[in-house]
């Protein structure tokens, strides 16, 4: 009774965990920095004059900055479930889903940097 070593066209039997432990960071994540983007409007309630012409145009591309980025992360996300589940794809599809959540930070880090006013 001998065994035989499984190949890398075999199917993983631990494939969901990656993509699934992806999507439960990020899409409370994206709903928390979408959030975020969208009511920072409200921090500048203060701001008058030429404060509120600069905020409004510190603030405007970043936020579309941030809109049209927001495709990135969700996108690895998909990617992370859609790759074969065969172990030829393990490593391949735990970084796509180490990805999703890492470049939703960066681009959350990129509207804050964006959109810096002081």
């Amino acid at each position: 009774m001998s065994r035989s070593t499984p190949t890398a066209d075999d199917r993983a039997p631990l494939a969901w965990i990656a993509p699934t432990a992806a999507t439960v960071v990020t899409l409370p994540l994206t709903c928390l920095a979408f959030l975020s983007v969208v009511l920072d409007p409200l921090s500048c309630d203060a701001c008058a004059g030429a404060n509120t012409a600069a905020y409004r145009a510190a603030y405007l591309p970043a936020f579309w900055t941030f809109i049209v980025g927001l495709p990135l992360p969700l996108g690895l996300l998909v990617t992370s479930w859609a790759l074969p589940r065969s172990r030829r794809h393990t490593s391949r599809r735990r970084t796509v889903a180490l990805l999703a959540p890492t470049a939703l930070v960066l681009l959350y880090l990129l509207f804050r940097l964006l959109a810096d006013r002081r």
